[in-house]
């Protein structure tokens, strides 16, 4: 069996374990579904399964907040005392820190708490062929939400962030790939 067909297997295995209603009806359907998923994109770029579906940004999952453990929501808004809507999912609030301010965790992932703030303002994205001089209408939040455990670093002048520290070296993600290093300066943020 070909690799590319054992990773196709073992999606629709995860599909079945976590989708509630999954079956596969038709050929047809198969298709659309392997040209839309996240999941099987990320497999077949040579990443495993998460052991539980990642959290979800405008119905896609935001596979990016689990592996990088920090994201920027467009929109955050507290539903009643116990339910915050991040990018038009539910997640748990578990601690209101202050007035836009809170600790969160996600139904698939309870024990992970991740903390969500609004860092300011920022003017919307501009529309393409709108150039009439006029000031945006309104200004957005610029939310932020960050894995509790995650850790932040200048590396050769950049930002980036990671989760491992063993002694003195440090397991990185950034736009290229993973990486080590040795000593570094950290910040908690």
């Amino acid at each position: 069996m070909t690799e590319d067909i054992e990773i196709l297997i073992k999606w629709l295995q995860v599909r079945e374990e976590f989708e509630e209603g999954f079956e596969l009806t038709t050929i047809d359907q198969l298709k659309a579904d392997i040209d839309h998923s996240a999941l099987l994109e990320r497999m077949l770029d040579g990443e495993v399964p998460l052991p539980k579906p990642p959290p979800r940004a405008f119905s896609c999952p935001w596979y990016s907040l689990v592996d990088e453990g920090y994201g920027r929501p467009y929109e955050v808004e507290e539903i009643d005392d116990k339910t915050l809507l991040i990018d038009q999912d539910t997640w748990t609030i578990l601690e209101e820190r202050s007035f836009e301010s809170w600790i969160v965790s996600y139904e698939t992932m309870p024990d992970t708490k991740w903390e969500v703030w609004c860092e300011g303002e920022k003017d919307p994205p501009t529309w393409e062929g709108k150039d009439d001089g006029e000031p945006a209408p309104c200004k957005l939040k610029d939310w932020r939400i960050k894995r509790q455990d995650t850790q932040q670093w200048i590396i050769n002048g950049a930002t980036t962030t990671g989760t491992a520290i063993t002694d003195t070296t440090i397991t990185y993600s950034t736009l290229g790939g993973l990486g080590t290093i040795g000593s570094v300066w950290s910040n908690n943020i």
